[in-house]
């Protein structure tokens, strides 16, 4: 799977956000969730994206924080994208899983009875079988994990919802901060917020 994600990382300039933005990726990489990255330091990397699809992305961009604030709002708009992409991504998966939960008991899917087979659900098509429905409940949790966020923070977690994401923004320390993953970058909260984009590859997707 191909996607346009993004990275939340405390840095000094944007070079040092740039290079700390690649240690995530290539932290992701080294532990085989991505295939390949690409960055947008040279321009659109031609061959992965169509030419003139994605416009203009710019490499790194500063995010006005309670802390640090800049009168430059593409920073917060690409994060705050990010983040709307996450939600519809959630609300997606969560589509099925609400249907099983109005239509069935716990019974009948612990039992894995009924069932009436393909059915279209706010215009996706989904399985109305009993047996389907810990599949997708894993899928909602594997995309809480990796391969359905567009939004990562400096240890390459991701920011899975707006609480996490203001604690940033207000200049606060994120939950998790005392514990930085040394393999990508020593959390330096008292430096300006970046967001740095990349194009990825999910490996088996």
């Amino acid at each position: 799977m191909d996607m346009l994600v993004k990275v939340l990382v405390f840095a000094k300039d944007e070079e040092a956000a740039l290079n700390l933005a690649r240690n995530v990726m290539n932290e992701k990489i080294r532990t085989k969730i991505l295939k390949e990255y690409v960055d947008f330091a040279n321009g659109n990397p031609m061959g992965l994206i169509g030419e003139g699809l994605m416009g203009q992305i710019p490499p790194v961009l500063r995010v006005s924080t309670g802390r640090f604030p800049t009168d430059d709002k593409r920073g917060i708009e690409m994060v705050n994208d990010a983040m709307k992409d996450t939600r519809k991504e959630f609300d997606r998966l969560m589509a099925p899983l609400r249907y099983y939960i109005e239509n069935y008991t716990n019974d009948m899917l612990f039992d894995q009875i009924g069932g009436i087979g393909e059915i279209e659900i706010d215009g996706m098509k989904i399985y109305d079988k009993p047996n389907c429905f810990r599949d997708y409940a894993r899928d909602v949790g594997l995309s809480l994990q990796r391969g359905r966020i567009y939004l990562y923070d400096y240890n390459g977690l991701g920011v899975k919802g707006p609480v996490t994401l203001q604690e940033f923004l207000n200049g606060r320390k994120p939950f998790g901060i005392f514990k930085p993953n040394s393999k990508c970058q020593d959390t330096n909260w008292n430096q300006p917020l970046w967001v740095v984009p990349f194009y990825v590859k999910f490996l088996g997707h």
